[in-house]
């Protein structure tokens, strides 16, 4: 909410709260890329990113977001490697990306927005 909010500052604390409180999981660290993304905060976003991508779902019952931890945090980390020069590794993981079947429209999009950057 906090982010909804605009309150980005309080919002980064409270995802690393949130992350220190459970760091199996990949969710904070998703909204951090995210929200350091949209704030062109392009190697920021790529450290959470990176993070998330390395987490396997977890065991957890309750509020387990499997999008994020099977392609939303590789798609952050397509996004951040570009902004961060690494233009090659962003297209390779977007490429991957843009072949699953599971990815949503908007997502997809996107994916297929930023493949077609030369």
């Amino acid at each position: 909410m906090l982010a909804e909010r605009g309150d980005w500052a309080h919002a980064a604390q409270a995802f690393i709260s949130a992350w220190e409180y459970r760091p199996t999981r990949a969710e904070p660290l998703f909204r951090l890329a995210a929200g350091y993304r949209a704030a062109n905060h392009h190697h920021m976003a790529r450290t959470f990113a990176e993070l998330a991508v390395a987490l396997p779902v977890p065991d957890d019952r309750l509020f387990v977001e499997r999008w994020i931890y099977e392609w939303g945090a590789q798609f952050e980390l397509s996004v951040a490697l570009w902004w961060a020069g690494e233009h090659e590794r962003s297209r390779a993981l977007a490429q991957a990306l843009a072949a699953r079947t599971d990815i949503s429209p908007d997502y997809r999009a996107a994916l297929e927005h930023n493949l077609a950057v030369p």
